[in-house]
């Protein structure tokens, strides 16, 4: 999927010199202001998210402050009889190095999907 999402960035940016360029060609200001709209929304969607958008995510999910090491492992801190302990919940290219994600707990599919995301972005 990366090369259809790279095919339509590389559209985008292609849309937005055309537009800069030679506004007359996209009819008028209403119009405009549509294709303004649809291509932030657009760029949005494709901008892979953050290590703070992952973290404030699993950080609403498990009712939790998650954060993340500078691996990019991530984790949540566990108040235990002998004191606090890092607990984690998933890391990037553990195995073998092969670019593989590691999920130490279970999650579901919109968290994993923006993890996923996340470490794309990382490659």
């Amino acid at each position: 999927m990366s090369k259809e999402l790279e095919a339509l960035r590389n559209f985008i940016s292609e849309c937005e010199n055309d537009w800069k360029t030679q506004p007359k060609r996209w009819v008028d200001g209403a119009i405009n202001s549509n294709v303004s709209k649809y291509m932030d929304s657009l760029k949005s969607i494709l901008t892979p998210p953050t290590a703070e958008e992952v973290c404030e995510a699993l950080s609403e999910y498990l009712q939790r402050k998650v954060n993340i090491y500078s691996d990019n492992t991530f984790y949540y801190t566990e108040q235990r009889q002998i004191g606090e302990c890092d607990e984690i919940i998933c890391g990037y290219g553990w195995e073998n190095e092969h670019h593989t994600i590691a999920f130490e707990i279970d999650l579901p599919p919109h968290l994993i999907t923006l993890i996923g995301r996340f470490y794309e972005a990382q490659q």
